[in-house]
């Protein structure tokens, strides 16, 4: 047997408070993982590492504010916002919810909403995207560096970056730190990002129907999916880039600087990775070989202890309704689409077996391979409408005026 710690039978029942019979379910769904220590199934032994894992869910699902309490400790100190709430099974950006907002709503308006704009009379969100968008001059110089030979090679994220210091050299505005200044040099830069990532020569009358044109020209439903996809994504609370653009935004560096460091925060495997996983995991699923589907795949994950990529979320024990909502819309635009049919089945199974609710790393993975994205192209859109919740982070640090300083907790040698 293994060094991994073991529960008997019963010791396992008991730490779950059920009985034998819905152990024995469990591990037949592949939710606990044993192994044979004697003639029958009482003399197995249940590793411990599941048991506690099923348990905690359990809990959590009965009550998640102890969910959000516990996430919160991935990121202290913990930070007022009045930006986002996550609550029962629902994402609200400034009161008002974001399936609603994807439904009625304009990307550029939800920003204008995230970002604490204030519409006038005869200026509205629309307006401000207008009148902000980048002059032929900075999209010149944007395009040099995507195509200089140094960088084409590089993914399009890392393109962008490289192009920032250039950029906001080149962007003296960017230096005004008051609010609707700040608004405004925003605007510019999810612009620009949307520039460097459709490569297109003109940017069109909205970011979503930008990226149609240069993505999916002949797919009519896109810039309705892509505006949808910007929206349900635009902010997840304090994220780790979120975090680390109120760390910078709090020493008052400028804008564009703020968001450098946040993007690089998408590199890490636990940050961008989680969605290009997501993407693999689905791959696997619809590959043609696979004569069971997705439940051949699932099996393999789970036969392997292997987490399922782009399912579950801490901070939502009872699953999030932003991806369910892009998926449905998916399947209402291409009700025919294999992949999106794959999808649903994979969903229902995983929920059905083992109790697990897709995110939406798995909606964007759907999303890129119904659209034929490359997979940058799907990186790009994710950092994308994050990049709108970030600014609208950094807005809020800005105007509170107070320097994000934690404390260290020494633990070393005592001198």
């Amino acid at each position: 047997m293994s060094t991994k710690r073991y529960l008997s039978a019963r010791e396992a029942a008991a730490e779950l408070g059920v009985n034998l019979k819905t152990l024995y379910a469990y591990v037949s769904r592949g939710q606990i993982r044993s192994e044979a220590s004697g003639g029958s199934r009482q003399s197995r032994a249940y590793l411990a590492e599941d048991i506690y894992r099923l348990k905690e869910r359990k809990e959590l699902r009965r009550n998640p504010e102890k969910a959000a309490s516990q996430a919160l400790q991935w990121g202290d100190p913990v930070l007022d916002s009045a930006l986002t709430l996550i609550k029962d099974d629902h994402v609200y950006y400034r009161g008002q919810d974001a399936i609603s907002l994807a439904e009625t709503h304009t990307i550029e308006q939800v920003a204008a909403l995230l970002w604490g704009f204030q519409e006038q009379e005869g200026y509205t969100a629309q307006d401000l995207f207008q009148k902000q968008k980048p002059g032929e001059e900075m999209l010149q110089l944007l395009r040099r560096f995507y195509t200089s030979e140094f960088l084409c090679d590089l993914p399009l994220l890392e393109q962008f970056q490289a192009a920032l210091p250039r950029l906001a050299a080149g962007d003296l505005a960017a230096y005004n730190m008051r609010p609707e200044a700040i608004i405004e040099t925003g605007t510019r830069f999810l612009w620009l990002f949307t520039a460097c990532l459709s490569r297109i020569n003109s940017l069109q009358a909205s970011i979503a129907e930008t990226l149609q044109q240069a993505w999916a020209p002949d797919h009519q439903e896109a810039a309705r999916l892509f505006n949808a996809a910007l929206i349900l994504n635009a902010d997840n609370e304090l994220t780790v880039p979120a975090f680390t653009a109120r760390c910078v935004s709090s020493t008052n560096a400028p804008l564009y600087a703020v968001m450098q460091a946040a993007l690089a925060a998408f590199h890490g495997i636990n940050g961008g990775g989680r969605y290009l996983r997501a993407l693999q995991f689905l791959r696997e699923v619809c590959a043609p070989q696979r004569a069971r589907g997705p439940l051949t795949v699932l099996e393999a994950y789970l036969k392997q202890g292997e987490r399922l990529p782009g399912f579950q979320h801490r901070l939502f024990p009872v699953g999030d309704t932003r991806p369910i909502k892009l998926l449905q819309m998916l399947r209402e635009a291409y009700p025919a689409e294999p992949v999106i049919k794959l999808a649903w089945t994979l969903i229902e199974e995983v929920e059905r077996q083992l109790g697990l609710h897709p995110h939406m790393d798995l909606a964007y993975a759907v999303l890129g391979m119904v659209l034929g994205l490359e997979d940058e192209q799907i990186s790009g859109l994710f950092t994308l409408a994050r990049s709108v919740g970030i600014i609208g982070h950094a807005l809020e640090q800005y105007q509170s005026k107070q320097e994000i300083r934690p404390r260290a907790r020494y633990i070393g040698i005592q001198p």
